[in-house]
């Protein structure tokens, strides 16, 4: 099937433009740096240009792997609020996070592992805080 054409654009660059104007207004910081490399660009910015590329092309499904290690307070917050924004559009992800309880309100289910085993599996509601912290810490 050809994509169709609007005043020279195909639907892939329509929905791509759409995305970069959703990813500017999550990552206001990106904005200024559009035309600089990615190598170039610091941590935060660099996390940022990495969940971007999920607004882009639009998966179904994104691994996140500790997307707050290293990054200053309010880079996380931005990071979290992307992440939720990201959900929203029904893309699912798949978060290993160190800030355990932030990534639990955002997911619909939870999978706890503990040396290796399922310790938990089900809807973050159900889960006791304090239990995860004893796990976290290694605490039996």
């Amino acid at each position: 099937m050809l994509p169709y054409l609007v005043a020279g654009l195909t639907t892939g660059s329509i929905f791509a433009l759409a995305a970069v104007g959703l990813v500017l207004t999550v990552f206001p910081a990106l904005r200024n740096r559009m035309k600089a490399l990615a190598g170039h660009l610091s941590g935060g910015q660099q996390q940022m240009l990495a969940v971007a590329r999920a607004f882009v092309t639009n998966p179904r499904i994104v691994l996140v792997d500790e997307v707050s290690m290293g990054l200053a307070p309010r880079v996380v917050d931005e990071m979290f609020e992307a992440l939720r924004a990201l959900a929203g559009t029904g893309t699912s992800m798949l978060v290993v996070e160190q800030y355990v309880t932030r990534a639990m309100a955002m997911a619909d289910s939870v999978i706890l592992l503990n040396k290796g085993a399922i310790s938990y599996d089900g809807p973050p509601s159900q889960l006791d805080e304090q239990a995860v912290l004893n796990g976290y810490l290694a605490i039996e």
